[in-house]
């Protein structure tokens, strides 16, 4: 019989240990495969009701958290889903299927857990100190028809986070969403606004942007370590020391979308690839589009601008293809760059 033990130091899950033995040894963490290594004086006591029947209340996944239903819609949630919860308000406290979550207009600060579900609709946060809300590993979070303001709004603290945003702002003094690895962020007629970066993610994170979102950030907007996909269509990012900046990255901007920084507004580091269409804009105080080697610019019907360099393309194995594209400032191109244009 395994028996529960503390979390992951690595990603956060739970970790499941066998009975005692007389030698130490290392427990795999199912979610990343971290070797934790557990010492036989810190195994938990043999259970002493091993044999007896254990009763467990779960709650339903996903957790639905809504205002503005109707009386018969109340009805239903106090008739089926109250005694389902009332044990974890109990022990849960402001876990995200606690009752204050369900009722209250601002349940905040409030941790998705790992696995969990978590959709907010209509409410309102305003905090001084801490992140709203803490999302571990797992977790998805939708968010609609609310505004939220901290310091930082969303903290990621395991892989394989989803945030979706509909109709909803994110006013952060800080970070505005920090942290993850495989972040996934959707944004539909959503606004975040932060006083550091709006998004930064560790690796392998994914931003998607429709209907007029917007993006603004007084240091970087979105940047990641590596692996990041941007696509934007009818949508704005904008950030005074850089728009959008990671390692490996792919973009698509579309619709009417801009880019605008006072620094350089889009660096991809090598094997990037950057597609600026649809009348899209680019706009930057020094360098609009600054790649490495490897890399792949398309510009169709549209325009990129830059002080310095609209166009920065110097290592190898790059190429530049232009298709009614409006260049504004030099481009810098290696020698081993190929260049379309008609």
């Amino acid at each position: 019989m395994t028996q529960p033990a503390s979390k992951c130091p690595n990603c956060g899950a739970l970790v499941e240990l066998p009975p005692p033995a007389e030698k130490p040894f290392n427990v795999p963490c199912r979610y990343c495969q971290h070797n934790i290594l557990v010492e036989p004086l810190l195994r938990p006591a043999a259970n002493p009701f091993a044999n007896q029947p254990m009763f467990v209340v779960r709650p339903p996944t996903p957790v639905v958290v809504r205002t503005g239903s109707s009386w018969m819609g109340l009805m239903i949630l106090f008739g089926v889903l109250v005694p389902a919860l009332v044990p974890l308000v109990i022990i849960g406290g402001q876990r995200g299927c606690s009752i204050k979550t369900l009722f209250s207009k601002n349940p905040f600060p409030l941790t998705c857990g790992l696995n969990e579900h978590i959709e907010l609709d209509g409410k309102t946060g305003d905090m001084k100190d801490g992140p709203l809300i803490v999302a571990e590993v797992n977790c998805h979070v939708t968010i609609k028809n609310s505004k939220l303001k901290g310091p930082t709004i969303v903290k990621v603290s395991g892989p394989n986070v989803e945030i979706h945003l509909e109709n909803t702002t994110f006013e952060a003094t800080k970070t505005a969403i920090e942290g993850g690895v495989n972040l996934v962020v959707t944004m539909d007629n959503s606004k975040i606004e932060a006083k550091r970066s709006a998004i930064a993610a560790e690796s392998n994170a994914k931003l998607e942007m429709t209907n007029g979102s917007k993006i603004k950030a007084n240091q970087k907007a979105f940047s990641c370590g590596y692996g990041a996909d941007v696509t934007m269509d009818g949508s704005s990012i904008e950030g005074d020391e850089g728009a959008i900046d990671a390692s490996g990255l792919k973009v698509q901007i579309d619709g009417k979308s801009s880019v605008k920084s006072d620094r350089n507004a889009i660096v991809g580091g090598s094997n990037a690839k950057v597609e600026i269409l649809g009348s899209s804009e680019v706009r930057a105080g020094i360098t609009g589009i600054k790649l490495g080697s490897s890399s792949e610019v398309t510009i169709r019907d549209s325009e990129v601008r830059g002080k310095e360099a609209c166009i920065d393309l110097t290592e190898y194995g790059s190429k530049l293809t232009l298709r009614k594209a409006k260049l504004h400032g030099a481009k810098k191109l290696g020698d081993g760059v190929k260049v379309d244009e008609n």
